[in-house]
């Protein structure tokens, strides 16, 4: 190669590098303005996901406070229905009481009735007994003064 001809190519090659570093740095200013568009996308894109996910864990918070306050409703409830046991639970122990008295009083009045009935039939044959005796002494004595005629 010649001085001629390796100075006008390392010219053009130096207007060509120049170019080329000049289109790559306008390359890479668009680059670089593309990415932070998309990083600036990509960050509103997260942005409005964290705020969705705000909103729901709101709503969660409401429901939570929500059941809390029915489950705290539904406490009362259950301590209501416990009194009214224990209240159910005392008038029947009393009834079962009171069972047991009038079981026990009817078999003592039962046993009395019986041991009446027993004591009426002795009585009554004793009577009989003592009536036919005294049948049986007043023919004795009818029979002997009927003799000494």
């Amino acid at each position: 190669m010649s001085t001629q001809a390796t100075s006008t190519v390392p010219q053009q090659e130096v207007v060509k590098v120049s170019e080329s570093r000049t289109a790559g740095a306008a390359s890479n200013y668009v680059d670089e303005r593309l990415l932070e568009a998309k990083l600036e996308a990509a960050e509103a894109r997260s942005d409005s996901k964290f705020a969705e996910l705000l909103g729901e864990l709101k709503v969660i918070g409401e429901r939570i406070t929500s059941v809390n306050t029915q489950i705290g409703g539904m406490d009362a409830k259950i301590t209501n229905l416990d009194t009214k046991i224990e209240t159910v639970d005392t008038n029947t122990r009393a009834g079962k009481r009171e069972i047991i008295i009038a079981i026990v009083t009817t078999g003592i009045a039962v046993i009395a009735l019986a041991w009446a009935g027993v004591q009426i039939f002795q009585s009554s044959l004793g009577l009989g007994a003592s009536a036919f005796e005294a049948g049986m002494a007043a023919g004795s004595q009818g029979e002997s003064n009927a003799d000494p005629q």
